[in-house]
């Protein structure tokens, strides 16, 4: 059997607020993982945190959010488009979308969109999106309770994307009080490369008139489906 045992200073609490930093300890390869401490431990102490790699806990969403944890994103989609209604008039936009599950919580639908107008760069990294929850359900029972929420960054640069997520996730499928874990975990996928169409049109100036489009051209990127695994994660117990 093997095991990984994390030892952490936990720090008081400031407000409801918690804080931990790992004590340097040999770990296996995979996500950083610190431990935070309930609300109602308000004492500095040291916490040795064991969890096993075998199946010691029951398959599920705890289980699987601390050993094998990873994301799943479909139907991702990305345009543009640019538009000269006259030569100095210009309308330009750009969206990006996608579906987002994870074999921790297999039924919980995320849904991310964001729009930008930046010319140069639309989307570089810069700004973090909301994404939306579709179904609020566990797999096998159990419900997620509040606090969810998953954000999203994504850059494009040349013909490469990426694409990182945060997400926080509550899991309640152990057995006794205080059974709830809450994970909240971070991760960028590797460096993908789009299916893209592009298509344009120019009017030829002599035959321009007021209330054609000068100048137009549009943008449609697919990427096929695509996991990752988060780089950081938190636990809250």
């Amino acid at each position: 059997m093997k095991t990984t045992t994390i030892l952490l200073k936990v720090l008081p609490l400031l407000g409801s607020a918690a804080t931990a930093t790992p004590v340097p300890a040999p770990a296996p390869a995979g996500p950083t993982m610190s431990i935070q401490q309930s609300p109602k431990w308000n004492s500095a102490h040291t916490l040795s945190a064991t969890f096993l790699t075998d199946d010691n806990l029951p398959a599920g969403c705890t289980n699987t959010s601390l050993h094998d944890m990873q994301w799943t994103v479909r139907n991702f989609h990305y345009s543009s488009s640019l538009t000269y209604s006259t030569p100095s008039h210009r309308i330009n936009g750009a969206e990006v979308s996608f579906n987002l599950t994870s074999n921790a919580l297999p039924e919980l639908k995320v849904y991310c969109h964001a729009y930008s107008t930046d010319y140069m760069d639309p989307f570089y990294g810069q700004m973090v999106y909301n994404c939306s929850t579709v179904t609020n359900s566990t797999s096998g029972g159990g419900e997620v309770k509040g606090g969810l929420k998953t954000q999203f960054r994504y850059w494009k640069s040349g013909q490469a994307v990426e694409v990182e997520v945060k997400q926080t996730w509550a899991c309640d499928d152990l057995e006794g009080l205080g059974n709830m874990a809450i994970f909240t975990g971070n991760g960028t996928s590797a460096n993908q490369t789009p299916n893209c169409t592009f298509e344009e049109h120019e009017t030829p100036p002599a035959e321009w008139e007021n209330g054609m489009n000068y100048y137009w051209n549009m943008q449609n990127c697919d990427l096929p489906e695509f996991s990752f695994a988060p780089s950081e994660l938190q636990v809250f117990a």
